[in-house]
């Protein structure tokens, strides 16, 4: 009878977030389409290309053969590699870029429900008010930046709710903080997935092993067990720091484009509806009561610590920070950072985990306030939720609009002979190549530059013109070596603009014969083109170690999970 309790238990939470998932992916289904945003297209091509190299065997770690317009450029052995053949893999499956955004967007809901859910029974909160709370962030633009705008950042939040978890242990349980296993395996999934949001997750970290250190019983064994997490962590993404090493060392790469007002997309508090740029009313009420509840009541010292370390999040997210000054003198913060409003992701994942331990303390006090503590909060909860749901349905509306089905920036390259019937066609095609070759970005971030100020040169046009406006004449097909041939044929000889891009490590063969390219500032190849037909072929040779470091990362994460599989059973 206990058994079939506790099975209840674990069942009846798991219903409930993949109902709530469910009902926030319905736009997708009721409009029968997908919601195009403003990084569709850079994140479709790298999972694309992920997609295209299992599909094939053809697999190149670092040189894009598939995605990107088959242009060689570094993309994926720089942002989330291992994440990206997972994606790859899930379209592989799914096989349209329209089930693919279904399936992965309640995937991302469900995940972060979910380690919302466990976060805040953790830490006190009875199961009503954690799936309160778990409802509550599946609602913000932070969670649902995936579903709406294609946002990485989501993939990121997603997981930081079980970082929250192992962050809590180091403050409530002093005899044994940390698992160096579980902190160091989560660290680096995270990071896989998304490394700014790695980065939230140590800022996080910090204070939470500064406080449970001073009052740990065991300081050595923390501080070892701290070290073996880092030894972990380190091991797991050695694929990442090495490939970074060995890129940005040789090649002055293209960063993310530069945001100097920064202040302009800083958190607010805001008394509207909710964005990534303000809390909205609903959210500033319950963290304004959560704020006033820690001050008025003598709450235990861990939702003490955690309310405030919330609290600073949501300070470093606003605008009481000189955001554009620190634009200026610090340069890497307007393209690694880029909005201030980021940091919040914390922030709103520890301060709702917190609110529904406070809720379930109150509706403690008695059954007349405890009915009356849920009323409120569903009526509360349920505005955001719908106000969330609504956003995500009048952007779905989008495909289903007379004209073109996609929001285009001004950047977005659509084919010319394109309508929006075959655009819709080409998303819910079986083959994602399709959609691929008809909508495309000029997205210049990680090529390798030349002699060229980021600040003074629009690079998205110089991207359009030597690129997306070059490909017409050329043949490129991909081999399993990771080579890249590209074939043309010429009316005279002559210097030709090759729709591809050479990095330092690049080798280039043109006609079979090696040759050391010129490049435009952009990195684009120009060769001397002769006569008649042409062949080149570009490689990226990696380091020489990088193929065994991969297997031995591999091994290691098998064995982690194995060990934490083994421990937790």
């Amino acid at each position: 009878m206990n058994l079939l309790k506790e099975k209840k238990n674990v069942i009846r939470p798991i219903f409930v977030i993949s109902l709530f998932a469910l009902f926030f992916i319905l736009p997708l289904l009721l409009n029968n389409g997908i919601i195009f945003g403003r990084d569709t297209s850079f994140h479709f091509n790298r999972i694309f290309d992920a997609y295209a190299q299992i599909k094939y065997n053809k697999f190149s770690y670092f040189q894009s053969n598939f995605g990107f317009d088959k242009s060689g450029r570094l993309v994926n052995a720089l942002y989330g590699p291992y994440f990206a053949y997972v994606l790859g893999f899930i379209l592989l499956i799914v096989k349209s870029w329209f089930r693919f955004q279904l399936v992965t967007s309640f995937l991302v809901f469900f995940t972060g429900g979910y380690g919302l859910f466990k976060l805040s029974k953790r830490l006190g909160a009875n199961e009503f008010f954690s799936l309160v709370s778990s409802a509550l962030f599946m609602a913000t633009p932070w969670l649902a930046g995936w579903i709406n705008i294609t946002q990485f950042t989501s993939m990121g939040t997603m997981l930081l709710p079980f970082i929250a978890i192992l962050g809590s242990r180091m403050l409530d349980t002093p005899d044994d903080p940390i698992n160096p296993l579980s902190l160091g395996f989560v660290m680096a999934i995270i990071t896989e997935v998304h490394l700014l949001s790695s980065i939230f997750a140590v800022l996080f970290l910090i204070p939470c092993f500064i406080i449970g250190f001073i009052r740990s019983s065991v300081k050595l064994q923390m501080f070892l067990k701290a070290g073996l997490s880092v030894l972990i962590y380190l091991v797991l993404t050695s694929n990442i720091w090495v490939a970074m090493i060995t890129v940005f060392s040789k090649n002055n790469v293209a960063h993310p484009f530069s945001n100097i007002d920064m202040a302009s997309s800083a958190l607010s508090i805001g008394t509207g509806m909710m964005s990534p740029t303000s809390l909205g009313l609903v959210l500033s009420i319950l963290i304004i009561f959560q704020i006033s509840w820690m001050f008025i009541n003598n709450v235990d010292w861990k939702i003490r610590d955690l309310t405030i370390i919330g609290l600073v999040f949501i300070v470093l997210s606003s605008n009481l920070l000189p955001w554009n000054r620190l634009a200026v003198e610090v340069p890497p913060l307007s393209f690694n950072l880029q909005f201030p409003s980021r940091i919040i992701t914390m922030g709103a994942i520890i301060l709702l985990a917190m609110i529904a331990v406070t809720l379930t303390e109150l509706s403690n006090k008695g059954i007349s306030i405890q009915k009356a503590t849920r009323v409120s909060v569903i009526i509360l909860s349920s505005l955001l939720i719908f106000e969330a749901y609504s956003n995500t349905q009048g952007r779905a509306q989008k495909w289903n609009d007379d004209n073109m089905p996609i929001n285009k920036d001004g950047l977005v390259h659509v084919r010319s002979k394109a309508t929006a019937k075959t655009i819709k066609a080409a998303y819910k095609d079986t083959n994602p190549e399709k959609a691929i070759v008809l909508v495309k970005k000029p997205i210049p971030d990680y090529l390798p530059l030349h002699a060229v100020d980021q600040t003074k040169v629009n690079l998205y046009k110089v991207y359009s013109d030597e690129i997306l406006n070059n490909e017409s004449g050329f043949e490129k097909h991909a081999y399993k070596n990771g080579v890249l041939e590209i074939k043309w044929k010429d009316n005279k000889k002559g210097q030709k603009l090759i729709p591809a891009f050479a990095y330092q490590q690049s080798r280039v063969t043109l006609n079979g014969k090696a040759i050391d390219p010129k490049t435009t500032k952009l990195g684009t190849i120009l060769v001397d083109s002769k006569k008649g037909n042409n062949n080149l072929t570009l490689r990226y040779v990696q380091p020489k170690f990088f193929n065994a470091l991969l297997v031995v990362s591999i091994i290691f994460w098998i064995a982690i999970l194995i060990g934490l599989l083994v421990t937790t059973l």
